[in-house]
């Protein structure tokens, strides 16, 4: 799954094809009926064909069914067969895991043999399989289920439980080192939820006071970090307007954008620009011309101007020729800011976020702008919503929904960046209003709540990973993603019996 689309595809028709050779298809018919609990699962995959009597596009209505087929298959096939033995468990996980592992090595690999890695706002084209979101998804579950088998010692031997632990500590870092937002988020929310399982498993109240404490702290830890990384963003202190130059070292006047409040480390960008002073001393300097884009297909004036603005410099042509020729090149590629010039850090990927969001407060263009362009898109999904609450647009339609929402809208957006919602849930509700968003949430969170097992960590765990990552993405639009979702959903709460963990 984490190595090969193509291959779990494959996977889905051997399932298929291995449970109709086993026969029994009396017995299967009216275990099915029997359980409640598939069946009322069976609801999410229903309601898309239900939607086509209000659909207009049908090509993508189907390719969207064909897409989510395995939240029909798998469930059925798991949930009617018998459950499986622990021994079976954990060689399917393991098996996971050890898939997982090689993406990332993979991964590690090409960020450190890629040059043009080394100037690039994120590392997301690394993950060379499948999409980093998915991947991260994929690492989160990996990292719980690695907890699971140590702090149960479900291992055959020691060398299992030192070589899971420093498994969970190679994804942890892995995760903070390519920079994987979704992962870092989740990484951090599942960790809670589960210390606050565990705490609450306590018996001795003076242990359970003492682990709620040290969560408290730690999410003041967090929220520290945060102000005090918003605080040194705005530092140095902008200064005013009547500050500022009026004339170059060679007596040009200098231009001043006094609306706007865009800022580099503290620096306000469009101040004391002299144009042609930039483009007589870039063409000297760089082989890319002044008026051409840049490596990140941005216009190479502007890289330039916030990069001497990160620097603290005016936007003439001294400054330009107090760059060194590596500077130069790291403007060619887009870098913006003299703090990546070398790489970027985890705290720079902060920095970045902080600057999106500031930006977008200030200028309102989010275009190009991982996080603060989610807000558009829910805002355009809120927008199609209202217009479309009791029935929706209907499965096939969502995509078409967008652009003509797009257009009405006449949103900031530039064209390339219209994207969907990147949030499963008002995704549901866009496409079948809100009676269907309903039912799918009821087909989600209900058979969760019919089975009785004793323990329920994996499918607890493995179901706060796949619906948070639905608030951020739209997580069962890609056959990955459908898989994901539809296999382990069907093996923690079907493929497990009462005394399985």
């Amino acid at each position: 799954m984490s190595l090969s689309i193509f291959i779990t595809s494959a996977a889905h028709f051997l399932l298929i094809a291995n449970y109709l050779a086993e026969g029994k298809y009396i017995e299967k018919w009216r275990l099915l009926w029997s359980r409640k609990s598939v069946l009322v699962f069976l609801i999410l995959i229903s309601v898309h064909f239900l939607w086509l009597i209000n659909t207009g596009d049908f090509d993508y209505a189907f390719n969207d069914i064909r897409i989510k087929l395995p939240l029909l298959a798998l469930p059925v096939i798991v949930g009617t067969s018998k459950p499986l033995s622990f021994q079976h468990i954990k060689i399917i996980l393991l098996a996971f895991v050890v898939g997982v592992f090689a993406n990332t090595i993979v991964a590690t690999v090409v960020m450190l043999t890629s040059t043009a890695m080394s100037s690039a706002d994120d590392f997301r084209e690394v993950s060379l399989f499948v999409s980093h979101i998915r991947l991260s998804l994929m690492i989160v579950l990996s990292v719980f289920i690695l907890i699971w088998l140590v702090i149960n010692r479900r291992v055959w031997r020691m060398l299992e439980y030192y070589l899971y632990s420093l498994l969970v500590l190679w994804f942890v870092v892995f995760v903070f080192l390519s920079q994987f937002f979704t992962g870092i988020v989740l990484l951090f929310t599942v960790g809670v939820l589960f210390l606050l399982w565990r705490i609450w498993l306590m018996k001795q109240r003076k242990y359970r006071v003492l682990g709620y404490s040290a969560v408290v702290v730690l999410l003041l830890l967090v929220f520290a970090f945060a102000f005090v990384q918003i605080r040194s963003f705005y530092t140095p202190p902008v200064r005013g307007m009547t500050e500022l130059l009026s004339e170059t070292s060679n007596g040009n006047f200098y231009y001043h954008d006094r609306k706007s409040k865009v800022i580099e480390n503290g620096n306000l960008v469009y101040v004391e620009i002299s144009e042609i002073e930039l483009r007589q001393a870039w063409e000297l300097r760089s082989r890319l011309s002044f008026d051409s884009l840049d490596a990140r297909h941005q216009p190479v004036m502007h890289t330039l101007i916030r990069y001497l603005a990160s620097k603290g410099l005016t936007k003439d042509a001294d400054a330009v020729m107090s760059l060194s020729d590596s500077e130069i090149m790291a403007i060619e590629d887009g870098v913006s800011n003299i703090r990546f010039a070398d790489g970027i850090s985890f705290l720079d990927k902060v920095y970045q976020l902080i600057w999106q969001i500031d930006f977008y407060i200030k200028e309102g263009n989010p275009s190009g702008h991982s996080i603060t362009q989610r807000i558009e898109f829910i805002k355009t999904g809120l927008y199609i919503l209202g217009n479309n609450f009791f029935v929706g647009v209907g499965t096939g339609d969502v995509d078409n929904a967008f652009k003509n929402a797009y257009s009405e809208l006449n949103s900031s957006l530039q064209e390339p960046f219209r994207h969907r919602a990147h949030n499963q849930i008002l995704t549901f509700y866009i496409s079948f209003g809100a009676l269907g968003g309903i039912l799918c949430l009821i087909a989600m969170f209900f058979p969760i709540i019919l089975e009785n097992q004793r323990s329920k960590y994996f499918i607890y765990m493995f179901f706060a990973i796949a619906f948070i990552s639905m608030l951020n993405e739209d997580t069962l639009e890609t056959a990955t993603g459908s898989a994901f979702f539809a296999y382990f959903y069907s093996l923690f709460l079907w493929g497990f019996n009462d005394t399985t963990e």
